[in-house]
């Protein structure tokens, strides 16, 4: 790990990556930014970070556009999300740094490779789906805030119109994030300088990315882009993994 200036600085870059691809696609911060941090900060002072910057995003992104949200397929989802978020915080508040970091790299590889290998989307699915859906999302939710693209696949086979999927995913992310935050609060993670220090530093960054994500909606390619964000992931989770 980097000394924390060099921490510092490195980390701004990254956060606007992460929250670029956030105003882009209405998810993929966290997935994109803490696989890139970790290579220079311990996960334990990352994953809070991310989380605040997530719910400031989130209430940016999802609130505004919260009428065009499906309850229904959130209500679905969130108990079984709230069994894994509970499972997922246990084993990160006990499990050393390098087993969290060999998760994280073994879940980027597996999620880059099926974004590269998958077909197009076939059509709805049932709503008994929520159930792995809800539980998987919550458990790697509660490890590293990167339960969004497993909540992205069930919802984009119940939600086809884009606008109520992008409402109910940056909201969804919102609620349970406030809940994971409360629990970085009560347990002291945020009571650490660095990590305080982190969020003040990083957070015009989060801004400038989410600004400039929103701007490039329309303009660019974004299955491009993705595939961009795709192949930097499995890379970032090979090295992670043999690091």
């Amino acid at each position: 790990m980097l000394e924390q200036p060099d921490a510092f600085l490195l980390a701004a870059p990254v956060i606007f990556l992460g929250y670029a691809v956030y105003g882009l696609t209405g998810f993929g911060s966290t997935i994109t930014a803490l696989p890139l941090l970790a290579f220079f900060m311990p996960i334990t002072t990352a994953s809070p970070v991310m989380q605040v910057l997530d719910i400031l995003a989130g209430f940016l992104v999802g609130v505004r556009g919260r009428k065009s949200a499906d309850f229904a397929e959130l209500a679905r989802l969130a108990p079984f999300c709230a069994v894994g978020i509970v499972l997922g915080l246990m084993v990160f508040h006990y499990a050393p740094e390098r087993a969290l970091r060999l998760t994280l790299g073994v879940f980027l590889i597996a999620y880059s490779g099926w974004n590269f290998l998958r077909r197009a989307a076939g059509g709805p699915v049932s709503s008994r789906w929520a159930i792995p859906a809800g539980l998987s999302g919550g458990i790697f939710t509660a490890l590293f805030g990167t339960g969004g693209p497993i909540y992205s696949v069930y919802l984009t086979r119940r939600l086809p119109d884009h606008r109520t999927f992008r409402a109910s995913i940056s909201l969804f992310i919102l609620s349970i994030g406030v809940c994971r935050f409360s629990w970085f609060l009560s347990t002291g993670y945020y009571a650490r300088t660095e990590t305080l220090h982190l969020i003040i530093w990083c957070l015009p960054a989060m801004l400038c990315g989410l600004a400039f994500g929103s701007l490039l909606g329309g303009r660019v390619s974004r299955i491009k882009v993705l595939y961009a964000i795709w192949s930097v992931l499995a890379a970032a989770g090979l090295g992670l993994v043999i690091g």
